[in-house]
């Protein structure tokens, strides 16, 4: 015998027919405003603080003029990348001042760039290229130990969170080169 069975649904729905289907929804427009709660940041700083990376010194250093250090390492991305992120430079800098160790992420990022940056000093920089690296061994790092769940956590949200503290890192002289 032949069962007919005819199947529809409105708009945003989803229609199965048939025995064990199984149905993931992801709903990617659940980010307003390209904000990420400060909770999630917060535990994406400790996350990042917790990485088992030798620490490299910490020192403070005349701070470049951000246009001039991205044309001398030859960054062209990653301008367009940190524009986009940049409203969200106080939050991260607010959340930087409720964990325990906040330097200690500033000399992580300094010793991840000392590790991913070439050894030698020619003039042909690709910074682009050494942000990348940065940014692809941090995502690796948080959602290695299954810190992503990806039922209540975005991809973009972990995307959002780690080009903020890479912001803030370049902004303190942490990753790239300083212009003198």
């Amino acid at each position: 015998m032949v069962l007919n069975t005819n199947v529809s649904s409105g708009e945003n729905g989803i229609s199965i027919s048939g025995d064990g289907n199984t149905v993931n929804v992801n709903k990617l427009d659940n980010i307003n405003n390209r904000t990420i709660p400060r909770s999630l940041l917060r535990e994406i700083c400790i996350k990042i603080s917790n990485i088992d990376i030798e620490e490299s010194d910490y020192s403070i250093r005349k701070n470049s003029d951000w246009l001039q250090k991205f044309e001398y390492n030859n960054v062209k991305k990653y301008i367009e990348i940190f524009d986009e992120y940049s409203e969200g430079y106080d939050s991260i800098e607010n959340v930087l001042k409720t964990i325990p160790d906040p330097t200690s992420i500033m000399k992580k990022m300094k010793t991840l760039y000392l590790k991913i940056k070439p050894n030698d000093n020619n003039d042909n920089i690709d910074g682009d290229f050494i942000l990348e690296q940065i940014f692809n061994k941090l995502k690796e790092e948080i959602c290695n130990e299954d810190f992503v769940n990806p039922t209540n956590l975005y991809d973009e949200q972990v995307d959002y969170a780690i080009y903020l503290i890479m912001l803030y890192a370049f902004s303190k002289c942490k990753i790239l080169e300083v212009v003198d």
